[in-house]
């Protein structure tokens, strides 16, 4: 990902649920089927305002499968809302759940011995054991053996739900639709009698997309419905807003302030804010003036962000401000690969590594010039440089800083960005409007269009490579086995480049001069989604 300063922010993130490779000997036999979408509002989203479980749900507990809410006793909470990635999954048939999920909802007692790695649950005089990395759990003292070791998932134990539900609460399980309602057998048959009470729980509890923005029409921090039936705009009237992330249930974006003291001076001031996704608490976690700032990115609970020339982290709660380079320079690219934050030292001419765990520092590779990260692939980086004061240089090296790689040179090229796929690196040359892609290795250069004035390379998918021309500011579809291309949005403004995209499920996520779009990638079925222009935009399910 490039990212410069006071550039474009170019951030795609969306909340990834992960399954884990446990398989017990109780199954639920959950239905993968999917509910159709939630009902959205006009103005306002109501998908979950506008839903009435009925009085059958006073005693039940449920859960919907990968997400992070849950409903107990006719009240919407979360699984941990102090924690939104922990959610039940499902894997060969079989449900988990946080044990301290156990404990606050099904009001358990519930005690974690450290040393031994296990979780002790008491309810209604029943005592069960779990141990992190054992296939034997204990209930009042009898042994029975599950089909793989019991598992930690960030430092929580996750018991069998149906296994806890039946054998040791005493209660029932309705699976239907990813949904599990745990309540008496008598209530449950009421309940599955309840037309349209399975549905209002799936649109109530269910992940759907929602895409949160920066908008430079009005200056609004807000989201959207991807369907386009639905806004909230959190904050108006926001200063130059840029969207960071969101982490745990908040959203981090920027202001930049630009105050008139009078009598010729100025102060600026820059400020970093999260607020509650689902309510409107704001605070405020970072002043920094008359300073040049700019933030990269959100990864592990820490802000990265740049204070004139030095990279910084700091927590999200605003505290613990760590330097991790004091001379990057004013202009720098930074890039996030696992534990790995790399970026650039001396003023560009260092390209370096920073763990972001255990704060470990390396030096991948050394130029005579500022050096632009331009693409990864795999642990390759792909950079830019100028190497004799007129010419770009395109190379690679290993994450390592090993085999470092020429692979155009001494060409009047002027590369700007590049997509990297199936071994070919494609990318454009501004200087004579053509189009090539090149072997990774260096090899096989190969011209594919010419007389192109390609504004942006947007995105390569099965064979097709989309960009934004600078000759109308269209959008155009370029197959790379015919030759053939189709111009996409030919009754549209221009398409601002500069922003980000999103590919999703078919869909073409943009910003246009007069809004914000989606259509399908073959340019059919355009509907525009806002009149704002987006600035940032993070793709999130919730």
């Amino acid at each position: 990902m490039k990212l410069k300063f006071r550039a474009r922010l170019f951030i795609l993130f969306m909340l990834t649920i992960s399954f884990i490779s446990c398989q017990y000997a109780y199954s639920d036999n959950i239905s993968t089927q999917q509910a159709s979408s939630p009902s959205i509002g006009t103005d306002t989203f109501t998908y979950d305002g506008n839903i009435n479980p009925s009085e059958k749900l006073n005693n039940s507990i449920v859960i919907y499968i990968g997400s992070p809410k849950a409903y107990v006793r006719n009240q919407k909470v979360y699984i941990d809302e102090k924690d939104l990635s922990k959610v039940p999954f499902v894997k060969n048939g079989t449900t988990f759940v946080p044990s301290s999920f156990i404990e606050k909802c099904f009001e358990a007692e519930s005690v974690y011995d450290p040393s031994s790695r296990s979780v002790n649950i008491t309810i209604n005089g029943i005592n069960a054991e779990f141990t992190v990395g054992s296939k034997n759990f204990i209930i009042d003292g009898n042994t029975h053996t599950l089909n793989t070791p019991v598992v930690s998932v960030n430092g929580e134990v996750y018991i069998p739900y149906k296994l806890f539900v039946e054998e040791i609460a005493h209660l029932k399980l309705l699976i239907q639709n990813n949904i599990i309602i745990v309540d008496t057998e008598s209530a449950l048959s009421a309940i599955i009698k309840t037309t349209g009470l399975i549905n209002s729980m799936n649109q109530l509890l269910k992940l759907s997309p929602r895409i949160y923005f920066s908008s430079v029409t009005g200056m609004r921090i807000g989201k959207l419905d991807p369907t386009g039936n639905g806004r909230m705009v959190f904050e108006e009237d926001a200063w130059s807003p840029e969207l960071i992330g969101i982490d745990n249930g908040w959203i981090y974006y920027s202001e930049d302030h630009l105050y008139d003291l009078g009598h010729g001076k100025s102060k600026l001031a820059f400020y970093i804010y999260k607020m509650r996704i689902d309510e409107k608490v704001k605070q405020r976690i970072f002043v920094q003036e008359n300073e040049n700032c700019h933030v990269f990115g959100l990864r592990n609970h820490y802000i990265y962000l740049l204070i004139d020339t030095s990279l910084y982290r700091m927590k999200t709660d605003g505290t613990g401000k760590e330097l991790i380079s004091y001379n990057a320079g004013e202009f720098i690219s930074v890039t996030f690969i696992g534990d790995w934050l790399y970026y650039q030292a001396n003023k560009g001419n260092d390209l370096c590594g920073y763990n972001t765990i255990t704060g470990k520092k390396m030096k991948v590779i050394s130029l005579k010039t500022t050096v632009d990260i331009m693409g990864i692939d795999g642990d390759w980086f792909y950079y830019e440089t100028c190497y004799d004061n007129k010419h770009l240089l395109l190379g690679k090296t290993k994450a390592n800083g090993m085999n470092n790689t020429v692979l155009v040179k001494g060409y009047t090229y002027y590369i700007d960005n590049i997509i990297i796929k199936d071994g070919w690196v494609y990318f454009r040359d501004l200087s004579n409007k053509r189009l090539y892609k090149i072997r990774t290795d260096g090899t096989k250069k190969t011209l594919l269009k010419s007389n192109v004035s390609i504004m942006d390379l947007m995105y390569l998918k099965d064979n097709s490579l989309y960009y934004v021309t600078f000759s109308d500011g269209f959008l155009h579809k370029f197959d790379l086995k015919t030759g053939k291309t189709i111009k996409l949005n030919s009754l549209a403004c221009s398409v601002q480049s500069s922003y980000p995209t999103a590919l999703m499920d078919g869909w073409l996520y943009y910003s246009e001069s007069n809004g914000f779009y989606k259509m399908k990638e073959d340019g059919s079925h355009k509907t525009r989604i806002s009149n704002y222009v987006l600035q940032d935009f993070i793709l999130n399910m919730e």
